[in-house]
């Protein structure tokens, strides 16, 4: 048995790790490839550009490369987790659990090597520390929580949400004061050690420069706060559901009919719920967080088992251990335009953890058949829509480019490079911009090398990025490829849409004309 487990394991982890070799990204990938390559220094992500930059002078920067970075830090971090928090005499009996992190991996994952990862491992190095640190006092784990923790906040900062949960949890599970201000000061060390830091780079000026709250597009607070709104509202809404689930696979019901007859009808009714609240999209939102949603509801149970007054001494660590990793679910997603789609990750590493605590639950048939279905709609979501792209299975084009070298993506992504390697050969090279989101990545692989990026998301209504690029093509007057739709329904955007955006306005008042329109861009250049 144990042997099957350990294939079960050996194939969830290459079927993840072949699915790099799948899809194509021209934004975030190149976007960060663009930092690991560039002298400034980004302060808001200074240890993971540090990475970034060792990464790529050891590895080379193909995107398969990047791609298994990742891939080596996320297998890195669900196998810490399953080995510092499942019991070592049970590992054996739970190993098979390790295999769901890696066969899910590949459906919430964006396939881009970004701070995520790297924060992830952080956050359960963390959560380690602090349950050691709290019930077995040591001056070696003080050095280590102030050093891991530091090392969070410089790989994102973001990440420093970490530090008021942490405390939360510090002043909830220890009763000894003088702990609380022992720790409040390594919180408070690194802090200051990380803006020393920060300001030997950026030169002491962090506030005017870093732009400690984000103003970007997409990435504004307003529209942070409005996808963490969204996404709660979601979250709060199934986990009465899920946990329902767990109170029926917990019941105690002795009649062998009846328990068919509960199961069945509690099958057909969360099939039906399913039906028409699961859908499938970019990166699988409403599967991640129905996912989401069922493990704290699990953790939600077993908090409330733990703290029932039922062998006290046993479960008032297991509790703190529970409480300490839902809450460290929530630095991930921090200063993230996703809402909590990453909510999925500390929770996803902590399965194996979740199973040794809940074995009777895991027992019943009806909790059984309910995580096949939902796994099996997660696989079937990847499917679907594979990394942002089109289906798996249109994914069968290769681009002749050293950076892509092993990678398939479908048509429409073959086709706009392709395109545009053509077209810009009629022009200067070192008077092209190529307006749109995805030119981090296109300039990148054209081997352009002035590169024209307003911002991050080049959102052509947007005035401040009209204003931008005024002042730049009265200066250089060069040939434009606007593109700032996505490749997939571009062409019908282009035809269909009733009014010019507010940079093409611009361009037309300063003598642009579109000279060509392709299925992807249009190409507008100085009336001579």
């Amino acid at each position: 048995m144990l042997y099957a487990k350990i294939l079960l394991l050996v194939l969830a982890a290459c079927y993840s790790f072949s699915q790099l070799f799948f899809g194509l990204d021209y934004t975030d990938s190149f976007y960060y490839l663009d930092i690991f390559k560039s002298d400034e220094v980004e302060w808001m992500i200074v240890g993971f550009q540090v990475l970034g930059k060792l990464w790529i002078n050891c590895f080379g920067d193909s995107l398969i490369a990047l791609r298994i970075g990742n891939w080596l830090f996320y297998a890195l971090y669900f196998t810490l987790a399953y080995v510092w928090f499942v019991p070592k005499q049970s590992r054996e009996r739970f190993v098979g659990f390790l295999s769901l992190p890696f066969m899910l991996l590949p459906t919430f994952s964006l396939n881009i090597f970004n701070g995520d990862s790297c924060t992830l491992l952080m956050c359960i190095c963390i959560s380690k520390l602090l349950v050691d640190w709290m019930f077995n006092y040591s001056k070696k784990v003080v050095l280590m929580l102030f050093v891991v923790t530091l090392l969070t906040l410089l790989f994102r900062f973001p990440n420093i949400v970490s530090l008021p949960i942490t405390i939360v949890v510090v002043l909830l599970f220890q009763k000894n004061k003088r702990k609380w201000f022992e720790y409040l000061a390594v919180c408070f060390c690194v802090l200051i050690v990380y803006f020393v830091i920060a300001g030997l780079f950026k030169d002491g000026n962090l506030i005017k420069d870093g732009n400690l709250i984000p103003n970007e597009g997409g990435h504004s607070l307003k529209n942070l706060l409005t996808n963490y709104l969204h996404d709660g509202k979601i979250i709060l809404k199934y986990i009465p559901v899920c946990l329902l689930l767990i109170i029926i696979s917990c019941a105690k019901i002795q009649r062998f009919y009846v328990r068919i007859f509960v199961d069945v009808l509690f099958s057909l009714f969360f099939g039906v719920y399913l039906f028409y609240n699961v859908e499938f999209g970019f990166a699988n939102w409403n599967i991640s967080l129905l996912l989401s949603s069922l493990l704290i509801s699990l953790y939600i149970y077993l908090i409330f088992r733990c703290f029932d007054g039922i062998d006290v001494d046993k479960f008032s660590n297991g509790g703190a251990v529970m409480i300490i990793l839902m809450l460290m679910s929530l630095v991930n997603p921090a200063g993230s335009d996703t809402g909590f789609l990453k909510l999925i990750w500390v929770l996803l590493s902590t399965i194996p953890f979740l199973a040794y605590n809940i074995e009777k639950i895991v027992q019943s048939k009806l909790f059984v058949v309910t995580i096949s279905a939902c796994v099996l709609i997660c696989l079937y979501g990847h499917y679907r829509n594979p990394f942002g792209e089109q289906s798996l299975n249109n994914l069968k084009y290769r681009i002749d480019n050293r950076q892509l070298a092993g990678i398939r993506t479908s048509n429409d992504y073959f086709r706009v490079y392709e395109n545009l390697k053509n077209d810009i050969h009629c022009y200067n090279a070192e008077n092209i911009v190529i307006y749109g989101e995805r030119s981090h990545g296109l300039c990148e692989l054209l081997n352009i090398e002035k590169r024209f990026h307003s911002s991050f998301f080049m959102n052509p209504d947007d005035e401040s990025e009209v204003e931008i690029m005024e002042d730049y093509i009265k200066k250089y007057s060069p040939v434009i490829f606007f593109m700032p739709y996505h490749p997939f329904g571009a062409k019908e955007i282009f035809e269909w849409r009733d009014n010019l955006t507010k940079m093409e306005t611009m361009m037309f008042s300063n003598g642009y004309k579109d000279k060509k329109k392709s299925d992807y861009y249009i190409v507008y250049e100085i009336e001579k």
